[in-house]
């Protein structure tokens, strides 16, 4: 470089150098194209018009006029372009890339439409992008995205990638980075073209809506990706580097004589040791000195073609580094499941992933237990610490601290003598007196039972002991249930039972039943000592039904009749340790009957169905009963739920040794279904001839000790090539084994997440029973092979159980099963049939 040019760039930097510092502070974009009337406001109110060149800067608020266009080319190479009478505000807009912890987008759109192309920011880290509207956040997974909003409603599509869109609330503050996750959020990628999301004011969840939006489409078709502007392909001279094509215009501009610029440049140039004139001017003039294609000024290792970032900044680069973001988990190991490499905190919930793996919760979930209390701050992450409450007519969840605040305002009791049911009921207020919430439980009028809403026995004990210690209450109560029929000795009987505690044994995701004497263990029944093989019959009377989506029928059809249990026939065989039930089920389509084959357990569990219908219960601690809960499904959804108490008949028996054997079973009653899975009748361990029954047709594509997973072997499979899928539980089965026996278990929080950019998947899932102290977790990421199936073991440093499993044709369902050992002796298993969100 000749002495000259030296002398020419040294003075530019002297005279410019402060300047061009707060402009590379606080410039964040400039126009690139722009039509019709545009402006911006700056953060002192002042309005200045926008034209091709000019710059934006943090905090000013753009607007467009009555058919006007605007697009914008931020500092990290993303674009933003906004439709006729919009507005948005460049709330923050921070780029630094060597120092990535730095960066952070915060956008308002205001109103108007909008279309967003995601910069380096966001395709680095997307917990550090944000878009709010007036209605909903807007998270990215990568994204080009359109938007439309109003005051009171908020519509995006995706062409790329994929957003997530959330209501703002207790888990979702307008103030917060990144995408709000948990149950108010809802996703969408660009495989779903012709689908989109709509949130609106005053709802709690987006809904994901079919159509296109023609509103959005326009503005996507005049505001095209900056490529295809050819007026603004043309590149702006950097007065610096003209100079060094010869330009000597800019020598006219310089403000200090050359002889004070022979001065500086020997100064400099004597000390040849610090480079420092040559250093900054190879940042002015934006140099790729080891020409691999990143600039020096945005290059950690300027001088290293092989490397260019520090994420960890432990001056090793990412390339070399083994683990490039320092979070204990090398970068081989993270890329093998949902775990981003350069980012020691891939979800963004102030944990770090080594530290998430160490305590049990979900490096890829942020709010692994689903409570909305995101894992860095929630102090019980791996428990949901909300009670379900109802308030006017739909059940909802409230926090733990809230909930306790609530005080009793009213406690009623009524008793059915026909159904011999006590049906019991909170109402509650906040401190004050805004707000009315209920809670509700039914029990027998013996208080040996209690059922209810899944999830509200836990909220009703919580605050029933504020009941019990208010005699003003409880005298209430009594005289309540006396009016209605009960004796005095029979309410001190039930109010003791139910008071001194109870356990909820089994659900089905619908209704919960429960004892308040706990489990009890098989017993061998006095009629079976004489005759061992004889089958008890029991009378089953239904007490409670729950009718959640009633049966589909031809609309000019006579008005629909909700489902009822016409006729419930159960025997017991204590010798095969197995049951048979016959169930009619009349709606307005008419009558149709089940026959329900499945286990009774040494831990005093009853357990089997199918897809169409399924029992779980247990033998009721010191009576004679059983008390069941029969679903009845359609395609993965609960059409009723129906809490059913069952008295052995006396005298009565039957002897049918053939329908009683113990045989292999699949929980699928359609052979065309696309997930399978089979056991034993009984819930024993599998056995290669019991697997080779179940086998038939169907590829097995694996198996534990107690659940064999199949698919067809004809299958045809088509995977999609990009995108984030998420799924959600079509149906389950799940056991408890333990040195008793085996246990009905449930699922809770189930997540399954597939990445088909990687090719790598990852879930989540809880695990509950009855004599389990606390909910198992179940962790696993791993793999997809190009068969579709997948799997992982415990041994597995991102896996803490053993997992597999297998997509269908389009990825529109996953079948699993999982295995998570407790020690020698005690496991939790079971199988998993998935469907796309």
């Amino acid at each position: 470089m000749s002495r000259t040019l030296f002398a020419v760039l040294l003075s530019s930097l002297l005279v410019l150098s402060q300047p061009a510092q707060v402009f590379a502070e606080s410039m964040v974009g400039k126009v690139i194209f722009s039509t019709g009337n545009v402006w911006a406001l700056d953060q002192n109110g002042d309005r200045k018009p926008l034209q091709k060149g000019s710059s934006l800067y943090r905090g000013h608020q753009v607007f467009t006029d009555a058919k006007s266009y605007l697009q914008l080319k931020m500092v990290d190479q993303g674009f933003l372009s906004l439709g006729p009478d919009s507005v948005v505000e460049i709330v923050e807009y921070q780029f630094d890339a060597n120092n990535q912890s730095s960066n952070q987008v915060r956008i308002d759109l205001k109103q108007g439409t909008m279309r967003s192309i995601t910069g380096v920011v966001g395709q680095t880290d997307k917990k550090r992008f944000r878009l709010n509207t007036p209605v909903a956040a807007i998270g990215i997974r990568g994204t080009d995205f359109s938007l439309f909003t109003s005051d009171s409603i908020t519509q995006a599509q995706v062409s790329l990638g994929g957003i997530v869109m959330s209501a703002f609330g207790t888990g979702c503050q307008r103030s917060a980075l990144g995408p709000c996750e948990g149950s108010g959020m809802a996703e969408l990628y660009g495989h779903m073209a012709d689908r989109y999301l709509e949130l609106k004011q005053g709802q709690e969840h987006p809904e994901l809506l079919d159509g296109q939006l023609k509103l959005l489409k326009d503005v996507e078709a005049i505001l095209k990706p900056v490529e295809e502007h050819s007026s603004i392909q043309e590149a702006d001279v950097d007065p610096l580097l003209a100079v060094q094509e010869g330009d000597s215009e800019i020598g006219d501009n310089l403000g200090d004589s050359a002889d004070k610029q022979d001065e500086l440049l020997d100064a400099h140039l004597e000390d040849t040791s610090n480079g420092v004139v040559e250093n900054v001017v190879n940042e002015q003039l934006d140099l790729d000195t080891d020409s691999d294609g990143v600039l020096d000024s945005q290059d950690a290792f300027p001088n290293d073609p092989l490397e260019t970032v520090d994420t960890d900044g432990d001056g090793v680069g990412d390339n070399a580094d083994l683990d490039a973001d320092g979070d204990s988990i090398n970068d081989d190991i993270e890329e093998k499941g949902l775990l981003d490499p350069l980012l020691a905190d891939t979800d963004g919930d102030g944990v770090d992933d080594a530290e998430e793996r160490d305590r049990g919760t979900v490096a890829w979930l942020s709010d692994t237990d689903g409570d909305g209390v995101e894992d860095g701050v929630d102090q019980n992450p791996l428990r949901n610490d909300n009670y379900r409450v109802t308030a006017n007519g739909e059940t909802i969840e409230m926090a733990q601290e809230s909930f306790q605040a609530l005080q009793i305002s009213q406690n009623s009791a009524s008793y059915d003598e026909q159904t011999s049911m006590v049906t019991q009921q909170l109402t509650l207020i906040d401190a004050d007196g805004n707000g009315r919430y209920q809670v509700q439980r039914h029990s027998d009028s013996e208080g040996s039972i209690f059922w209810g809403n899944v999830g509200q026995n836990s909220a009703f004990q919580n605050q029933y002991a504020n009941v019990l210690a208010d005699s003003t209450l409880m005298e209430r109560q009594r005289q309540e249930l006396e009016a209605a029929g009960m004796s005095g000795q029979d309410i001190e009987v039930w109010a003791s039972r139910l008071s001194s505690g109870s356990q909820v044994l089994v659900s089905d995701g619908v209704q919960e039943l429960g004892s308040s004497g706990g489990l009890e263990a098989l017993k061998k029944p006095d009629e079976n000592e004489e005759n061992p093989r004889w089958n008890l019959i029991y009378k089953a009377t239904p007490i409670d039904t729950l009718v959640v989506a009633a049966p589909v029928i031809d609309p000019d059809a006579e008005p629909v009749i909700n489902p009822d249990i016409s006729k419930f026939k159960f025997e017991i065989n204590y010798q095969e340790r197995l049951f048979l039930a016959k169930v009619d089920i009349t709606d307005s389509a008419g009558t149709q009957s089940q026959v329900i084959r499945g286990a009774i357990t040494d831990s005093g569990m009853i357990v089997g169905g199918n897809d169409e219908g399924y029992i779980r219960g247990f033998f009721v601690n010191g009576t004679q009963q059983v008390a069941l809960i029969y679903t009845r499904y359609s395609d993965g959804d609960v059409l009723f739920s129906s809490t059913l108490l069952a008295t052995k008949a006396p005298y009565s028996s039957s002897y049918r040794d053939d329908i009683y054997a113990a045989r292999p079973v699949t929980f699928q009653s359609s052979g065309d279904a696309p997930v399978q899975w089979g056991r034993w009748s009984n819930f024993a361990k599998l056995d290669t001839d019991a697997i080779t029954a179940l086998k038939a047709d169907r590829e097995v594509v694996a198996s534990n000790d107690y659940f064999a997973l199949l698919r067809s072997a004809e299958d045809e499979l088509a995977l999609p090539n990009e995108g984030e899928y998420r799924f959600e539980i079509k149906n389950y089965e799940a056991i408890y084994q333990n040195s008793s026996g085996v246990e009905v278990a449930s699922v809770l929080n189930p997540s399954l997440k597939v990445d088909f950019d990687r090719m790598t998947f990852g879930t989540h899932l809880e695990v509950s029973a009855p004599t389990l102290e606390q909910n198992v977790n179940i962790n696993a990421q791993g793999q997809i092979l190009e068969n579709g199936t997948f799997s992982t073991t415990s041994e597995s440093a991102l896996s803490n159980s053993d997992v597999s499993g297998f997509l269908t044709n389009g990825a529109e369902e996953a079948g699993m099963i999982f295995k998570h050992e407790l020690d020698t002796q005690r496991q939790v298993t079971g199988a998993v049939n998935w469907q796309k969100q």
